[in-house]
């Protein structure tokens, strides 16, 4: 019980620290040697498995109408048919020893693609010289654990999208977005989600941030919890609420992630499913920052959504950062 107690503190206050980590990161990567012919890009292809991609996630969402290329999440042994010289691959890992992650290293320096590393050490940090890189210091996530170190993906693509001129941005916008949440502890949501199957349902900026919530709730909470967008998400989703009946009348609950700067669609279409699920009976709860603008909504939602999903492995009485069951897949995978 006192390794939980102990555990849980140290992920408490991984959350509290994500703005330190956004800026850490960020002022690291001023330090970074980035190649000139960086600027010379079609697309970014960023490789990365669970908590080392959900950051670029993040960013390619809340900034999706600033970013000026595209941007691919590749979660994969083996980078995309499309890759050619003009592609930037991101090569992020935590840990460093990803061996997906790996695997398109080998064929970056394979085939001579432009490509950066992101990295908290590891093998892959031993690439670092045959292949750009940064091995970012991990002093603000107490907990280690990549999904509790989003700030460093975070701060350091926002960097380098500036750096290479994917996106204008300056480092007075980051860092007023950039702004601390207090732990919503007692809010009406957790009471709501506790002992519940979670559906969590976002849209526009919103939606790298329903993706990670549910990755967090999976690993941390071991809590079963799934994301859709919207409008997807009226467009089929609304049919499945029929069956199978116990499940989803007392056991699930919809978790919305509101924001004031939805289009008025988007608005409209929250307010109708909301009443919709009313009328059949399925509960569901929101989580709104109140930020007006998109950077800051979805950082600040980042940190809210952290604590939610914090709480809910505490009163599921569950290590925060123990990971048995896929411990136990990857010692498999070995042999």
């Amino acid at each position: 019980m006192n390794n939980i107690k102990e555990n849980r503190r140290k992920v408490y206050g991984s959350i509290e620290l994500l703005p330190a980590q956004i800026e850490q990161a960020w002022l690291a990567m001023e330090k970074a040697k980035i190649p000139a012919n960086f600027k010379d890009c079609d697309n970014i292809i960023v490789c990365g498995m669970g908590g080392s991609n959900i950051g670029f996630h993040l960013i390619r969402q809340a900034l999706a109408d600033r970013i000026k290329v595209p941007i691919i999440i590749n979660a994969d042994y083996k980078l995309p048919k499309f890759t050619n010289k003009k592609s930037l691959i991101i090569l992020s890992s935590y840990s460093g020893d990803t061996e997906e992650i790996l695997s398109c290293a080998n064929e970056v320096l394979k085939n001579k693609y432009k490509a950066y590393i992101i990295s908290g050490g590891g093998k892959l940090s031993k690439l670092i010289g045959r292949i750009p890189g940064t091995v970012f210091s991990v002093d603000f996530n107490p907990s280690n654990e990549p999904r509790w170190g989003l700030g460093y993906s975070v701060g350091s693509f926002l960097k380098l999208l500036q750096v290479i001129g994917a996106l204008d941005i300056s480092e007075e916008e980051v860092m007023k977005s950039n702004i601390s949440q207090k732990d919503g502890e007692n809010n009406e949501t957790l009471k709501k989600v506790y002992n519940k199957q979670v559906i969590v349902v976002a849209a526009e900026h919103l939606v790298g941030n329903a993706h990670i919530f549910c990755n967090q709730m999976n690993e941390t909470a071991d809590n079963m919890a799934n994301w859709f967008a919207l409008p997807e998400f009226n467009h089929h989703f609304l049919e499945a609420f029929s069956f199978p009946k116990q499940v989803v009348k007392q056991n699930t609950v919809v978790i919305f992630m509101d924001s004031v700067c939805y289009s008025a669609k988007i608005k409209k279409r929250i307010k109708t499913t909301k009443k919709v699920l009313d009328n059949i009976g399925v509960k569901w709860a929101g989580l709104c920052s109140g930020q007006k603008k998109p950077l800051c909504d979805s950082l600040s939602t980042l940190q809210l959504a952290s604590y939610l999903c914090y709480h809910v492995s505490v009163v599921n009485k569950v290590d925060p950062i123990a990971i048995p069951t896929v411990d136990f897949f990857k010692k498999e995978m070995k042999k």
